[in-house]
């Protein structure tokens, strides 16, 4: 059953952690999904957000951010998002083996601008 839609509010984590949450969502607690612009979603996390164009924007979407001030020398990197998924080797003996891709962005300092 999802609980009514919140336009602010946090989302309890049984390790007594919470999620801020500050756009319109639903949280499906007995599927434990939650739905970030749709009333319905069909994975953990769904970001539904239509009519977007061709134009990127940080508000369409997840953002992974990392707001600590960079100093000269010592860039501040993002936070990493981790993909896992599991793939079947042939040689030596059979089995299943797990692949993992993991993506961030590493500020390289500039003159004018980092990069």
């Amino acid at each position: 059953m999802f609980a009514p839609a919140f336009t602010t509010g946090y989302i309890p984590f049984s390790n007594g952690t919470n999620l801020t949450v500050d756009a319109a969502y639903f949280w499906d607690n007995s599927n434990k999904r939650l739905g970030v612009g749709t009333s319905t979603p069909v994975s953990s996390i769904e970001v539904q957000k239509n009519s977007l164009g061709v134009t990127p924007s940080l508000t369409d979407g997840l953002t992974l951010r990392n707001t600590t001030a960079a100093g000269a020398g010592a860039q501040q990197k993002s936070p990493s998002l981790w993909l896992q998924g599991q793939g079947w080797k042939t040689t030596a003996t059979a089995a299943s083996q797990s692949v993992t891709m993991g993506m961030e962005v590493l500020p390289v300092q500039g003159s004018s601008a980092p990069s």
